[in-house]
């Protein structure tokens, strides 16, 4: 049996709630994300991808009134040099990305993420560890 290497993501910077944000690369470009164990899904900001121009077939439905979801979307990031493809639906940030002025939020890594990479979080050393 082979054990793979622990990756340890550091994140400096926490939402005003204390969620932790960091910052990957990706197939579409550096991402910061909130890493929110309370998100059930994984979410990137519809408008982000609409700028990076990024190709996808979209066809968004929207429930909830203010909240529109899409279908699933693969996207490959590079978390410390490890390689994860994130399984992600696109939405809204303006009200998240408003708490912001120095800092852009381009999407939310939820508990999907977190589970399927036996991810932890360690508040102590200020750490993603996957």
């Amino acid at each position: 049996m082979v054990l793979e290497q622990q990756v340890r993501i550091s994140f400096d910077k926490l939402f005003y709630t204390g969620v932790p944000i960091i910052t990957v690369k990706s197939d579409i470009g550096e991402l910061n994300l909130l890493v929110d164990s309370g998100a059930s899904l994984n979410v990137l900001d519809l408008q982000f991808l609409d700028d990076a121009d990024a190709k996808f077939d979209c066809e968004c439905k929207g429930f909830g009134g203010a909240t529109s979801l899409s279908e699933m979307y693969n996207l490959d990031i590079t978390l410390e040099g490890k390689e994860v493809t994130i399984q992600t639906q696109f939405a809204d940030l303006s009200n998240i990305k408003s708490y912001f002025t120095d800092l852009t939020i381009h999407g939310i890594l939820g508990s999907r993420f977190l589970v399927s990479n036996n991810a932890i979080i360690d508040y102590n050393d200020m750490v993603l560890i996957l």
